[in-house]
């Protein structure tokens, strides 16, 4: 019997990141219910907050109020010329998510900033978020992205930004806006550090009225996600133009299961470790990734080049009788090093190892019915040979 050859060039590409959300611990929280209302917030204070110019008890300085909160009575407005900032520690590593909530009346303006320094007139930003009038919002890391919000009403800031890949993510009401280099926010001369918030009263235009409210403003540090790769791919074949791909799952949570594409395209997503292929003469890059609950790893490649034809150990290798109900006999010209059985949902039924020998018997009885798939590593190489059990 006459066989195709099939030359397989493998590599394998590790993810490189992700943004799952996934909490290690509060840094810091204020909701504004431990402060005297009708006071100024830093001069009540001083250690957590400041001013732009470090001026507490100036015009800069927000006060606290309680007739307008999102939780408890109490939140902070900033107004006229309140310039208020939370400093954080110049984290140079790790990945962190600020979070607060806005609350803007209808006619007025917003705005607040994310730094990459805080330093006065030498401040870095890494983002800003403008809301002007009429219900328009634009977000500004990198490019800008314009969208939409509601006066009257609190609404969700999150901020996450990953110092360890420089990425930052911009979340409106849960809903991602934009994402950017975290040290190209504000300029190609920024750096990858987080050094602070930013709240102050700015009309960007000259022609409308800051005014707005800020409650529960929280700092946290984020796990760093996983999403590895599947590991080890491997290949056999089946017939002349079938290939099987294995691997194994990667040691990460929330794995759903598995995309395969050929050549950029995708073509199954499947939860089990092994995918059959049939595939003509030619290339094909294929590409297999694992899917988690809040995104995708990188590739897995393998290369694979059906050239020519040539005598093949699938014809030195007897698997009988076909179908089967009691055992399985198995003959082979060449020694047999391994056999696994898998049932066509790619679990292993039956794996022996370290055979050494030229022929094998595997009792069925206890066999649900149905089609099978071995796995035989032989001292040539590995085939697959699909068997039928009644």
């Amino acid at each position: 019997m006459k066989k195709k050859l099939i030359i397989v060039i493998l590599t394998i590409s590790f993810a490189i990141s992700g943004h799952a959300q996934d909490l290690k611990g509060t840094v810091f929280f204020d909701d504004f219910e431990s402060y005297n209302a009708g006071e100024q917030l830093v001069v009540q204070n001083p250690t957590d907050w400041t001013t732009w110019t470090n001026s507490p008890g100036s015009d800069e300085d927000p006060f606290i109020i309680d007739t307008l909160a999102y939780s408890g009575t109490q939140s902070v407005i900033i107004v006229d010329s309140n310039d208020l900032v939370k400093p954080i520690d110049n984290y140079t590593e790790g990945r962190f998510g600020i979070s607060f909530k806005m609350y803007i009346p209808e006619g007025f303006l917003g705005y607040f900033n994310t730094l990459q320094l805080f330093d006065g007139i030498n401040s870095l930003w890494g983002m800003q978020v403008f809301f002007e009038e009429d219900g328009n919002g634009r977000c500004v890391g990198q490019t800008t992205i314009y969208f939409n919000y509601s006066y009257n009403t609190w609404f969700n800031n999150d901020i996450i930004v990953d110092l360890d890949n420089d990425w930052a993510k911009y979340f409106f009401n849960n809903l991602l806006i934009h994402e950017w280099t975290w040290s190209q926010g504000g300029s190609f001369s920024g750096i990858n550090q987080l050094g602070g918030s930013n709240f102050y009263s700015w009309d960007d235009n000259g022609t409308g009225i800051p005014k707005y409210f800020i409650d529960d403003y929280q700092i946290e540090e984020l796990e760093s996600p996983c999403f590895d790769p599947p590991q080890n791919i491997s290949y056999s074949y089946i017939s002349p133009n079938e290939i099987l791909l294995e691997w194994d799952p990667p040691n990460c949570p929330n794995l759903l299961g598995y995309n395969i594409y050929i050549d950029g395209v995708l073509v199954a997503f499947i939860t089990g470790t092994s995918y059959l292929i049939e595939l003509g003469p030619g290339t094909y890059e294929i590409c297999v990734t694992a899917v988690y609950e809040t995104g995708e790893s990188d590739c897995a490649y393998i290369t694979i080049i059906i050239t020519g034809i040539k005598e093949n150990i699938i014809n030195q290798i007897q698997i009988y009788p076909n179908p089967a109900s009691d055992l399985i006999n198995i003959n082979s010209d060449i020694k047999l090093k391994s056999i696994r059985l898998y049932n066509f949902t790619g679990q292993i039924i039956e794996s022996k190892k370290k055979l050494n020998c030229k022929s094998y018997q595997l009792i069925t009885l206890h066999f649900t019915r149905g089609v099978y798939l071995f796995r035989i590593e032989t001292q040539e190489g590995i085939i697959n040979k699909r068997i039928i059990i009644k």
